[in-house]
């Protein structure tokens, strides 16, 4: 008799294929999710396994790669059978799986199921590897495509952490560890997925990490510096944080602070072992005394700018910003009294270039020269804050954007059946009826609501567009002059690169997004204003575009500057927003920067923004570069359409 696994969070599913293969003389065991199927495959070897990708407690991908790499189940026929098959393909198919079924309707699916078991009249028992079964009414979903890319954008943004990332279960198993937690432990991902995560350590910390775990359900918990844990041989801060409402899941965050412990105790051992490890630590250590800094390393020089004439004279405090000075002072005193220093903290400091950096600070009382003084470890963490604040927006504009999509449609087919009835009522009307301009005040209504669907939409990434060959300069020339023409008390100053990359894009809608940013300017200048409109070519490393979800490489970049009342913080963070607006009521809809937004993105480009109250504002609009070229004969319609 044949033995089957089921692995599938869905218990109907699982209900339903059990009761068909038993019937067919299978002998099967089911499991809810990767977690169960590890406990299941110690002591129950399949010949078949049937997997669902989307699963809680280890999903299906990271079971496959656990499963190919099992002994005795190197031979074992491995079946995706996930409502993402076809959404999620290339995924899968690089799992090695031998064959993959999309969901769909039960009958067709039994049949496809029987099928690859060789039970199947309809399908050959021997399919090629990777091939995909699907019903025929099954088709790709936009959207589900869409959440499966959100997916991915943040597990590589979490991949790229430098701090290790593991989630357990209440029972305290591994379910998830990110690349520098594997680093850290030093085994990879298939190893360490199902094991539990105070193994990991060393003996004399297992206790603790368990206590820790156990507490970390109900509150947030931390392992701090002074009491670091030993996993592999490195030291590491461990904070835990529990999940709501997952049964006591937790979060665990791991940093490695090997190298800040390294530096304590080569202080205490000897000054100059000391001075070798502090003059080439990537965080700028030096020590406060009385307010000044003292003793800096090179990293601190660094990034205090600070010359060998005066580098016992400069006040710490004179660095930070001015609104954090109060707060980091107090600290700071609290500190040097005897209280015990509250661990690492981050707040601005402003480099000698004016520029406004976050640092994350530790501190060390000491003695320096027979007098109390503290040893401060300060890291630049100015990127890593970038790439979280981006990491959160994606996730609001991912989900407002689902959301927008959704009413977009609903709210279209309510508008088409309102504009079908208006349209049959006018049929048999006379014009200059007294209810003929009622109907046609209808139909004009529903006209606007279609644009506003059109906005929703476009800011949704669902409208389609018909990118071609551009020249951007031209394009922006175009929409320049239609702007000039119009806007009397503006004066427009432009800087167009001569050999501009060309782009593959729709330049209707490009224009639509240019107008938008023009008409946003304006508007921040009652008065009148300048506007400073610029092309060039650029190139955008992977640091600069691993928030944004796009590639690295050659772009084209136009920036909108005006003279403006500017924004301040709050403004600026949701100023794509939809129905976002600091307009009056009536005066606009709060749609058009959302829309420009998702058409940029729509374009795989990215769209961002700077501002300064009562500084004016900078839109930054960067688009992947092509090797086409752009059509002369649609370029010369162009000049002849803008001269006509």
């Amino acid at each position: 008799m044949k033995k089957i696994l089921l692995v599938d969070n869905d218990r109907f599913i699982l209900e339903v294929v059990k009761d068909l293969l038993t019937n067919e003389g299978y002998q099967v065991l089911t499991a809810q999710d990767g977690l169960s199927a590890l406990d299941v495959l110690e002591g129950f070897t399949p010949d078949a396994i049937f997997v669902d990708m989307i699963m809680p407690n280890i999903d299906g991908k990271r079971l496959c790669r656990i499963l190919r790499k099992m002994e005795g189940l190197k031979e074992t026929c491995i079946f995706s059978l996930s409502a993402t098959a076809l959404e999620d393909l290339g995924d899968i198919e690089a799992l090695g799986v031998t064959a993959s079924i999309a969901k769909g309707p039960l009958e067709q699916m039994a049949n496809q199921i029987l099928g690859v078991l060789g039970k199947s009249s309809n399908i050959p028992g021997q399919v090629s590897a990777g091939k995909t079964l699907k019903s025929e009414m099954i088709r790709q979903r936009g959207i589900t495509r869409e959440l499966l890319s959100s997916m991915k954008h943040f597990e590589i943004i979490l991949e790229q952490m430098d701090e290790g990332i593991v989630e357990t279960t209440s029972d305290g198993r591994i379910i998830y560890a990110n690349r520098c937690a594997c680093v850290l432990s030093g085994l990879p991902e298939e190893d360490m997925l199902g094991r539990h995560f105070p193994n990991l350590f060393v003996e004399d910390d297992r206790v603790r990490i368990w206590e820790l775990l156990k507490t970390g359900r109900e509150t947030a918990k931390r392992a701090s510096e002074e009491h670091p844990l030993t996993l592999n041989g490195y030291l590491a801060t461990m904070d835990v944080h529990p999940i709501p409402e997952c049964d006591g899941k937790v979060i665990v965050i791991l940093n490695n602070v090997s190298e800040q412990k390294r530096a304590e105790n080569a202080l205490k051992k000897s000054e100059e072992q000391y001075r070798l490890l502090f003059e080439n630590a990537n965080d700028a250590i030096f020590v406060i005394q009385e307010g000044l800094i003292k003793f800096p390393n090179r990293r601190a020089v660094e990034l205090f700018g600070m010359g060998s004439e005066n580098r016992s004279e400069v006040a710490f405090l004179d660095f930070v910003h001015t609104e954090e000075r109060h707060t980091v002072n107090e600290k700071y005193q609290k500190a040097l009294e005897g209280e015990e220093f509250p661990g690492a903290y981050s707040f601005r400091i402003v480099s000698p270039a004016h520029e406004e950096l976050w640092v994350e600070l530790n501190a060390v009382p000491i003695r320096w020269e027979e007098r109390p003084a503290m040893l401060i470890f300060l890291r630049d963490v100015t990127e890593k804050r970038r790439l979280e604040a981006h990491f959160q927006q994606s996730q609001r504009m991912a989900s407002i954007g689902t959301l927008a999509g959704g009413i977009a449609h609903e709210f279209n087919n309510l508008l088409m059946a309102i504009q079908a009835n208006a349209s049959l009522i006018l049929y048999d009307r006379e014009p200059g009826g007294p209810e003929y301009e009622r109907l046609k005040n209808i139909e004009a209504f529903v006209q606007k609501g279609a644009e506003l669907t059109r906005h929703l939409l476009a800011f949704a990434r669902e409208e389609t567009h018909r990118p071609e060959p551009t020249n951007l300069t031209e394009l922006v020339r175009r929409t320049e002059e239609l702007f000039v023409r119009s806007r009397e008390k503006i004066t427009v100053h432009s800087i167009y690169q001569e050999d501009l990359l060309t782009v593959e894009v729709d330049p209707v809608q490009i224009e639509q997004v240019l107008m938008s940013l023009y008409l946003n300017a304006w508007q921040a200048m009652p008065g009148g204003g300048e506007v400073f409109l610029e092309t060039e070519n650029t190139r955008l490393g992977s640091e600069f575009v691993r928030a944004y979800g796009v590639e690295p490489g050659s772009y084209v970049k136009i920036s909108v500057r005006d003279t403006g009342v500017g924004m301040d913080d709050k403004t600026r963070e949701r100023i794509f927003d939809p129905f976002f607006t600091t307009k009056t009521v009536g005066q606009g809809m709060g749609l058009s920067l959302a829309a420009a937004y998702g058409i940029i993105r729509n374009h795989c480009g990215i769209m961002d923004v700077s501002s300064v109250k009562g500084q004016g504002s900078t839109f930054s609009i960067y688009l992947p570069a092509s090797k086409q070229p752009v059509s002369i004969e649609k370029d010369a319609n162009r000049r002849k359409d803008r001269h006509s």
